[in-house]
């Protein structure tokens, strides 16, 4: 009444779908981990870092904008959130920059392959700029971020009403 057949297919066990299995969720968390979505940021968080020219951080929309000062030039380097360089070509940009009380505002053109620059004497690298950004990238409505020292910057989508 023992049937051998039956007893070793019950004690065989195919492992194989939860080798699959496992494999899917390394897979996936991989992928999250690699594209950020795991290590999701916000505009409170980037104004805690340096950009990796030295220059303050922001984003909008799918775009991070790092900005740096110098004494008569205003330079930002355009990546996305996986801070890959975004093509700058076509873009339009202005930065008002602000410092106690005097404003500046400068265009800034395309340079390089993420690049916007600006030039403008009169404008001084210091600890109390505040500068508000607005880039047009090509074919995209234009963005808005502010950067203020000591304060959380705000970052804007500026619509177009005609």
């Amino acid at each position: 009444m023992f049937d051998s057949k039956y007893f070793s297919a019950c004690l065989t066990v195919d492992h194989r779908p939860y080798r699959n299995l496992a494999a899917w969720f390394f897979l996936t968390a991989a992928f999250f981990v690699h594209s950020g979505v795991a290590l999701s940021h916000s505009n409170d968080y980037l104004a805690t870092i340096q950009g990796p020219h030295g220059g303050s951080l922001q984003m909008a929309d799918i775009y991070h904008f790092e900005l740096l000062i110098r004494d008569g030039e205003v330079t930002v380097w355009v990546t996305d959130h996986g801070d890959q360089p975004q093509d700058t070509i076509g873009a339009k940009a202005e930065a008002m920059v602000i410092n106690n009380g005097e404003r500046v505002t400068v265009a800034l053109a395309p340079s390089g392959k993420n690049q916007l620059v600006g030039l403008n004497p009169r404008i001084k690298s210091t600890p109390n700029n505040r500068v508000v950004l607005t880039v047009t990238m090509k074919d995209h409505s234009p963005l808005q971020a502010r950067y203020a020292p000591g304060a959380e910057a705000k970052v804007e989508t500026m619509q177009h009403h005609h």
